[in-house]
């Protein structure tokens, strides 16, 4: 519930992955992606009209599938996609694909952060720079958490 007693409906994702390419795998992502509009719709449907959508949706902001929520959800990692910040960091270059979608009433009253915390950071080599800890590193265990930073919603 918000500070108003309304309850906030909070949607967590993780949606297919480019493997295989992304031309290949760019179904999966849309059939994900409308799946999420039909909850949204649903609940807006049943007056929970207080949506949080988060997670690793496996695509940038400016993807197309966004655009089948656009007119419900507001993608909160918009600006810091335009800043060039990032959540993981692919052959050194940093990429969003883990983010907040709000509904409009929600809009004003948050803000999305991403975490570079250090002791879940390590220095990669190839392309020099800090990235993420992931924990395997194909067979080997390297004790990392994530290959993802964290993002967090701030709320008011």
């Amino acid at each position: 519930e918000d500070k108003d007693g309304h309850v906030v409906n909070m949607i967590v994702n993780h949606h297919p992955s480019k493997y295989g390419g992304s031309s290949a795998s760019e179904a999966r992502r849309n059939a994900a992606m409308k799946t999420l509009r039909h909850i949204c719709d649903s609940l807006i449907r049943m007056g929970q009209d207080r949506i949080i959508a988060m997670g690793d949706f496996n695509d940038t902001p400016d993807a197309r599938q966004f655009g089948l929520v656009e007119e419900i959800l507001i993608n909160k990692a918009d600006s810091l996609y335009a800043a060039g910040k990032g959540t993981i960091r692919y052959q050194g270059k940093w990429e969003l694909i883990d983010m907040f979608l709000v509904t409009h009433n929600l809009n004003h009253s948050t803000r999305m952060e991403i975490e570079q915390i250090p002791f879940l950071m390590t220095y990669e080599k190839g392309y020099p720079g800090m990235k993420p800890l992931r924990t395997y590193t194909g067979p080997r265990y390297t004790a990392g958490v994530s290959d993802h930073c964290p993002i967090v919603l701030l709320l008011e």
